[in-house]
C-alpha cells in the first residue's frame, strides 16, 4: 500500500461528535488537528523532525510506576543529548532502578527525518533517503514523551 500523503495541514475533522465511551475521547470544540480524510486510504500524516536516536527501555511501560517512567524517560533524553553534543556531559548519580531500565543506546548523529503516523504505526524515514528508521505498531506504544522545554 503506497504512502504518499503529506501532512501537517489542520482544519474541522468531518463527521459528528466522538463518544466518551470505548476508546475515543470527546472531539475538542476546535476540531481535530487533522481532518479525517488526511488518513484514508493508506495516507499519513507527516512531520519533520531531528532525530536523536533512541535508548531502549528494557521493561514494559506499562508495568513502571508513572515517576519511574518519568525519570526512565528524562534520562533516556539526557543520555541521547550528551551522545549528540545538545547538552554537556556531567557526572550525575542515577538510580539504580532507573538504570536498570535503560538499555541498548542506538545513534549515529542527529538527522532530519519525517515522523510518519498512520491509523496503524508511527514510521521514522529518513528525509534524504526515505530509508525506514524505525517502525512501531501504534498498539504496542504505550506511554510517550516529548521532553522539557
Amino acid at each position: 500500500m503506497p504512502r504518499n500523503r503529506g501532512g501537517g495541514g489542520g482544519g474541522e475533522a468531518g463527521g459528528g461528535d466522538w463518544s466518551d465511551t470505548g476508546t475515543f475521547v470527546r472531539k475538542p470544540a476546535t476540531g481535530w488537528l487533522h481532518k479525517d480524510t488526511d488518513l484514508a486510504d493508506g495516507s499519513y500524516i507527516r512531520y519533520k523532525l531531528t532525530y536523536f536516536g533512541c535508548v531502549k527501555i528494557t521493561e514494559s511501560m506499562r508495568s513502571l510506576q508513572y515517576q519511574v517512567r518519568t525519570l526512565a524517560t528524562r534520562e533516556a533524553i539526557i543520555i541521547l543529548a550528551e551522545h549528540n553534543e545538545r547538552i554537556a556531559s556531567k557526572k550525575r548519580k542515577v538510580p539504580r532502578q532507573i538504570s536498570r531500565l535503560l538499555g541498548d543506546i542506538c545513534t549515529d548523529g542527529c538527522k532530519e527525518v519525517n515522523l510518519c503516523i498512520d491509523v496503524e504505526e508511527l514510521l521514522i524515514k529518513s528525509a534524504t533517503t526515505g530509508m525506514e528508521i524505525s517502525n512501531h505498531s501504534l498498539t504496542a506504544i504505550s506511554f510517550a514523551s516529548g521532553g522539557e522545554d
